[in-house]
This record gives structure tokens, sequence and C-alpha cells, in this order.
């Protein structure tokens, strides 16, 4: 009877589904993970294996979540589907590493890691963490205090530079450098930390001291203010995002909100207001798939064990089987775990 009541379930219709957003906390040193309606929870705790001002976090090819820690000096990982501390997966000042801004992996599998307090970019072994050398040296291009490093669609590695306010594009093998993208003559930029590529062939680009996000078409050079300064209460931007909405989902790190702007730049909404689960500044954010609530035992699979395991969650009115959020276990949680059991959470 068990064994074809679960056949019968996961042959149900899938149901759609869309990415959630992870956001860190500058000033509240956490991580958040929300949900596309906006509904959100804790998600690395306060200070959970050492986090002391977080400010970049990307994910792995094998599944965790690395998050800069910049009040210790070092890149921590995460299990991506609970939250847990795993270990320190670059440690505190190896390869000179001083105020990790940014991380991002390159095409060669490594992780290159943005060295805010002696301006250079290093480079590490993507899966054990080790130290291979340093690819851009302090001041190449005339570099000073990285913020964002992020190769491009066409191989190269851009970097973000607080002093002067420019975009550098480095050599995405060699290191070398090639050219200043944008430069604080360009007037449309004061103080760009983060940026993102587009499908459209754009480069987007906050602009933390404006309170704007300009925009660069990689083709023409052509640099101009996409997000007007101070839309929607937008103060002092940093991560930015598109999301599967086709919406541009920016952390407004002076007024403690995420917004989202829509593709002519205007402003749609207030995402989420981040005070409201105690995050305080939030600075970057990351758009990750979607936490499987229904992997009751958190080993990646959905079987029985789960099933039976959100049974008795049930029965006893657990906390766990409230999957609607709405504080009160009945049917409506009973039937969306079966929605996303029968569809692994897909």
């Amino acid at each position: 009877m068990r064994g074809s009541l679960i056949v019968a379930l996961v042959c149900l219709a899938p149901l759609a589904s869309a990415d959630d957003l992870l956001v860190c906390g500058w000033q509240s040193h956490d991580v958040v993970r929300y949900q596309p309606d906006g509904s959100g929870a804790s998600f690395v705790a306060p200070f959970g294996g050492g986090l002391r001002q977080p400010h970049s976090l990307t994910t792995t090819p094998r599944g965790t979540l690395l998050v800069t820690s910049v009040g210790t000096n070092c890149v921590l990982e995460y299990e991506l589907a609970t939250g847990n501390f795993v270990d320190v997966f670059i440690s505190t000042g190896l390869g000179g590493l001083s105020v990790p801004t940014s991380l991002t992996f390159g095409p060669d599998g490594d992780v290159y890691v943005t060295s805010f307090g002696n301006d250079r970019v290093l480079r590490y072994d993507g899966a054990s963490g080790d130290f291979i050398d340093m690819f851009v040296s302090a001041g190449d291009g005339g570099l000073d205090t990285p913020e964002m490093a992020r190769f491009g669609p066409d191989g190269h590695l851009y970097v973000s530079g607080g002093t002067p306010d420019a975009i550098f594009k480095f050599d995405g093998t060699t290191g070398e450098f090639i050219e200043v993208v944008v430069d604080s003559g360009d007037g449309e930029i004061n103080d760009p930390h983060a940026y993102t590529f587009a499908d459209d062939g754009f480069m987007y680009i906050s602009s933390m001291d404006a309170n704007s996000v300009s925009r660069l078409d990689l083709d023409s050079g052509l640099l101009e203010v996409f997000v007007q300064s101070g839309s929607g209460g937008l103060s002092s931007p940093h991560g930015l995002e598109w999301g599967e909405d086709d919406l541009l989902y920016v952390t407004s790190f002076g007024s403690d909100q995420v917004l989202r702007y829509d593709s002519e730049g205007d402003f749609v909404d207030a995402f989420a207001n981040t005070q409201d689960l105690g995050v305080d500044a939030p600075i970057d954010l990351l758009f990750v798939a979607p936490a499987c609530r229904a992997d009751i035992d958190g080993n990646g699979t959905l079987d029985a064990n789960d099933f039976f395991g959100y049974l008795d969650l049930f029965a006893g009115g657990d906390d766990g089987a409230d999957f609607t959020g709405n504080g009160v276990i009945d049917a409506d949680d009973f039937f969306g775990f079966l929605d996303e059991f029968a569809t692994g959470c897909a």
C-alpha cells in the first residue's frame, strides 16, 4: 500500500517553480533565503561558522555555498540545501588575502578572490581552496581597492575599483591588463561596486555613491544611467542580478531593502524589507535553485523516508510540517508537501 501510494504521488503533473534569492547582511553577519513570493527565513545564522561581515557569495560545482567573511579575512563554505556550516574553504590571510570583497569561479574551475586590502586578485584551487597565485598584481593598469571580479562573456576578467572609480579588464588566461573599460571621467558612475552581465549585451553596474545603476553597451562602449538616482528609494546600491521574472533585483544597502526594476529601468516594487528578518545592510545577492523542503532527512534524495518522515511531523504538529508558513498546520500544508514530493522539487 505504501509503495503504490508513493508511485502514484510521483506521477502527478509537475508544477512551475522559480529560483530562491540569497541575501547577505553586512552588519547583521548572516544570510537569509527568500522564496519567489518574497517570504523568507534565516539561512546562515548570524556569525554562523564564524561569519563576520559577509560581502559576496557564490555556489560551487559540488553544490555548496561560498561566502567571503571580510571580518575574518577568509572564505567559508556552507551546505546549499540547509545553510549549515561545512568548513573554512580559504583560511585567514592565505596567499596574502586581505579584505576579501568578492569571489567568482573562472572557466578553469579555480576561484578568483578580490583582495581589497592590498589591491590584488588572488587565485585558489576550486576544489581544495589552496592558494595558487596572484592573478592580478597590485596596481596593474591602475587598479586600486578592487570591489568585484567576474568573468565576462568574452572570457576575460572584469574588476571594479573604488579608487579610481573604474572598471578594468584583464586577460582571462594570463591576468595581464588589457584596458580600462569604464573610468572615472565617464561621469555616469561613482564608486562602482557590483555588476552583472545580461543576455542583452549590456553590463549593469551599481554606483554606490550615486545611488543609481548604469549600463554599459559591451559592443559600442556607450555608458548610460539605467536606474535613476534614488529611484524607488534606492540608497547605496550594491548587489544586482536579473531574475527569472525579467526584473533587476538590487540590494539597497542604505535602506535595508531589495528593490526591483523593469527592463526600462523603472521602479517596480520593494521585493523585501530585509530588516523584517533582521538583515542589516544587505550587500550582495544570489539566485539559487529553490530549496527542496520535501527532502525531510536532507540527504538530497526524495524517498519513502521523507514521505513517512513528513507524516510523523504532521501528526505531531511539528513546525517542520508548516509548509504554508502561516503558523497553522492543516490540509494545505499536507497537500503542499505532496506537490513538492511528487515533482521532486523541480
